[in-house]
């Protein structure tokens, strides 16, 4: 344990000579905003200590207990500082990233960019380390971390070199080492890649499968990436396992409205970083009341519910046209906390000839004691 120690100790000694030669950098507006909410607890720990004013009593053990609170708040925002501003000062400088390698790093990417899914794959360690890269002419392209729970993909994608990798100016005219289209495959079937900006040279990049195919807990992901300057796409193959705890609702009990409009509730499946809604219409031929919703009228509401009233947006959902053979509707939304014991899903559509616009019909489902 101490020859390890002293390694260790050697290693950081290593890096932080390292950092001292790291170029002058510019932090992104995001990390600026962290690190201003960061000085902002710390001020605000500082302005609970003021000293009592005026002949007011003071317990023995107050100004003990003000110190310790202090000290706790103060050391938080110290860890969450030191996160914030080594991640935000290696995505703008790639001399530093590179002597930031020996070092653990507090806060990556997902914690710092994502979405409260993509943040709690982080905390919990579910994100997949990957060394992929490839080089055409003078841009280096990789992806760096995966995130699989079985329902969503979410990768982080690195150019190295200075300026941005996402566009945030003239689509029609991108710079040199921009990227430009995003592709992503499992076999033959398509994943719908969208990405966001996440420091100078990284974007996320989050995929949905396609409706209907379930994909494996394992397999690999090609993904194609177009970048301004390269006389060709960026391709890997990317290797993606589902590492995450999952719970699966199966056939839920329909409430009788929904049953009369042809809406039908396949399954839910809960993890840790997505909930998961999947919905089917049923056939116009199963319709011999004529009261099923036409495929373009049905609406899932973008926010669900859990039994204390918390709100999870919707990350994503699409749906197939309206056939004879019904629809059906693929949503993801955020994750539910691990104390919630109801789920509540809003559907709105057209209703009867009696002057509503609309008719909004709540479906409550119970939560498996295993979640």
């Amino acid at each position: 344990m101490k020859r390890q120690n002293n390694e260790q100790d050697a290693d950081l000694r290593h890096s932080t000579a390292s950092l001292r030669q790291a170029d002058p950098v510019e932090l992104p507006a995001e990390v600026e905003a962290r690190l201003e909410e960061t000085f902002r607890m710390i001020r605000s720990g500082e302005a609970a200590e003021k000293p009592n004013e005026g002949n007011k009593p003071v317990k023995r053990n107050s100004g003990r207990l003000s110190r310790l609170r202090r000290g706790v708040s103060i050391a938080a925002a110290g860890v969450l500082l030191l996160g914030v501003a080594l991640a935000g000062i290696a995505f703008a400088s790639p001399s530093f990233a590179k002597s930031m390698q020996s070092i653990p790093i507090l806060g990556g990417i997902f914690s710092i960019y994502g979405d409260r899914g993509l943040r709690t794959a982080e905390e919990e360690g579910f994100v997949q380390p990957s060394e992929l890269s490839e080089t055409i002419g003078d841009l280096t392209v990789g992806v760096r971390n995966v995130v699989f729970d079985g329902t969503r993909i979410a990768l982080e994608v690195f150019r190295e070199g200075e300026g941005p990798l996402y566009n945030n100016g003239d689509l029609n005219r991108p710079k040199h080492g921009m990227l430009e289209k995003v592709s992503a495959l499992y076999g033959q079937q398509i994943l719908y890649p969208s990405y966001r900006p996440a420091g100078d040279g990284t974007v996320l990049v989050t995929m949905d499968y396609a409706l209907g195919k379930e994909l494996p807990d394992k397999f690999e992901v090609s993904l194609s990436l177009e970048l301004e300057g390269a006389d060709k796409p960026f391709e890997f193959e990317v290797p993606v396992e589902s590492n995450t705890p999952k719970t699966i609702i199966e056939q839920p009990q329909m409430p009788k409205e929904l049953v009369e409009k042809g809406v039908v509730v396949d399954r839910i499946i809960l993890t840790p970083v997505t909930t998961q809604v999947l919905i089917h219409l049923r056939p116009k031929a199963e319709d011999t009341e004529g009261t099923f919703v036409h495929a373009d009228d049905l609406e899932l509401f973008n926010i669900i519910y859990d039994d204390s009233q918390r709100e999870y947006d919707m990350l994503s959902g699409m749906g197939e046209p309206d056939s004879e053979a019904g629809s059906n509707r693929y949503y993801q939304f955020e994750p539910l906390e691990s104390t919630a014991e109801l789920l509540k899903l809003g559907f709105a559509m057209p209703g009867e000839q009696d002057g509503k616009p609309y008719t909004y019909i709540e479906m409550t489902i119970p939560i498996p004691s295993d979640f």
